[in-house]
């Protein structure tokens, strides 16, 4: 995370094999992720300001 206000909640269970990559820059950034998938990856990047990302795999 870089820049300002930026938040990230990250929440995994019992996932196996799984990567997790979120990357901010700017403001006011939030992004929330929960896994629970065997052999998944999740990317999150957001530039600039005011941006919004949830992802859910099961």
């Amino acid at each position: 995370q870089n820049g300002f206000r930026n938040n990230a909640t990250i929440d995994q269970w019992n996932a196996k094999n799984s990567d997790i990559t979120v990357g901010q820059y700017g403001g006011n950034n939030a992004a929330l992720v929960n896994q629970t998938a065997s052999d998944s990856s999740v990317m999150v990047r957001q530039v600039g300001f005011g941006n919004n990302a949830t992802a859910n795999q099961y």
